[in-house]
């Protein structure tokens, strides 16, 4: 009998399995670890060294949550990848640097990157690769959306007087 899969579970699997080869991939070039999510979030900004980058973008851009970025950053800055400045417009805000430890790591991993997308993409036919894509787009898109209303009636709910 075959036990029926659930699409979020074969995500989740094939998300597990491309973080370890990633992992694997860090480990065989000699670096020192980093999750998945902290290589990640260097790959963005060393991309978009020219701009300002603050927390919020990256929260934006990976779907992830102030506290799950918040700690990344941690980690990242507490290992001497990133630092922290003051925005000279609003102090409040925090532009993230890439430091030169940073930088030179990251001509590896962009390299490392490459490697593994054309891996995964050779796998598939350009007509999956469309397909997969878009069928995932659609999917993030309408929870997005259904998180998105969620919160504002919480929030509504949540109104003082």
């Amino acid at each position: 009998m075959e036990v029926q899969r659930h699409i979020g579970y074969e995500i989740r699997e094939t998300d597990n399995y491309i973080r370890r080869f990633f992992d694997r991939k860090q480990n065989e070039m000699g670096f020192e670890k980093l999750t998945f999510a902290q290589t990640g979030i260097l790959h963005y900004l060393f991309c978009r060294r020219d701009a300002d980058i603050y927390q919020k973008d990256l929260e934006n851009r990976f779907g992830i949550r102030r506290s799950t970025a918040t700690g990344i950053l941690q980690g990242l800055e507490k290992n001497g990848y990133i630092e922290r400045e003051s925005d000279c417009n609003d102090g409040r805000m925090k532009k993230i640097i890439l430091t030169s430890k940073a930088v030179a790591r990251e001509e590896a991993v962009h390299k490392m990157f490459g490697e593994g997308e054309d891996f995964i993409l050779t796998l598939l036919s350009d007509e999956e690769k469309e397909a997969l894509i878009s069928s995932l787009r659609k999917i993030r898109e309408a929870i997005k959306e259904k998180e998105d209303a969620y919160d504002q009636k919480t929030c509504a709910g949540n109104t003082r007087v």
